[in-house]
């Protein structure tokens, strides 16, 4: 995808997801009836918290190319504690909104634009294997809350975009895993902010990047128990 269209996306006041499934109840979800009356820890749900990968830059021009790509190589890379705020973890810092924007004082930026100098970006990179008990299954990726937009890829190929922060975004990954073999890599922003910013503005803490609620992915089967 080109760094254009990522930076579109993130202007586009009426652009708030791509390629994201529709919102539905949460369940658990078991192989058999037996095993859900049991209550046992569910084998079809996989978190991936942990250690990740991880590059900052301070806005989405400094961003390194290419680097969705499969073959791309993150040596050298840091390696960031997910989830977390990225600002707690020593990159960027956070900010207290309370009359003034966060670029106040860096940049001028009019409403439906983003700030090109002051836009902290997150890049997240991590390899994982799918669980026997997944495998041949229809595959869900779930980010639980992302601050504030992102772009996901798989194996180099591009699965989706997200807004919102507080809204949970599942995406169906069934078709890029290639021999059971993963590897995920997304991006976020801190200030991506659209049409929305100019009345977004509360008493708040601001700039908090990064996946802070889980992050994990799922395998489903025809039955599901409650």
């Amino acid at each position: 995808m080109e760094r254009s269209q990522i930076k579109q996306h993130l202007a586009d006041p009426e652009f708030f997801a791509e390629n994201r499934l529709r919102p539905v109840s949460d369940h658990m979800w078991y192989e058999t009836e037996k095993e859900a009356l049991k209550k046992e820890k569910m084998r079809l749900r996989m978190s991936l918290g942990g250690a990740w990968k991880f590059f900052y830059a301070p806005n989405p021009d400094s961003v390194p190319d290419g680097f969705e790509r499969n073959d791309y190589s993150c040596d050298g890379w840091n390696t960031i504690s997910v989830p977390a705020h990225m600002e707690l973890q020593g990159y960027g810092r956070p900010h207290y909104t309370d009359t003034d924007y966060p670029w106040d004082g860096i940049e001028e930026v009019t409403p439906h634009g983003i700030p090109q100098i002051y836009n902290p970006t997150g890049c997240y990179v991590r390899y994982f294997s799918i669980p026997e008990q997944m495998k041949k299954k229809k595959l869900l990726l779930t980010f639980e809350g992302v601050e504030t937009a992102f772009h996901c890829w798989i194996n180099g190929h591009y699965v989706g975009y997200g807004e919102d922060s507080y809204t949970p975004s599942v995406f169906e990954i069934t078709p890029f895993v290639e021999n059971g073999e993963i590897k995920l890599q997304w991006k976020c922003r801190v200030f991506p902010l659209g049409a929305g910013w100019k009345i977004r503005i509360s008493g708040g803490w601001e700039g908090s990047c990064g996946m802070y609620l889980s992050l994990r992915f799922r395998g489903f089967t025809f039955g599901i128990w409650r």
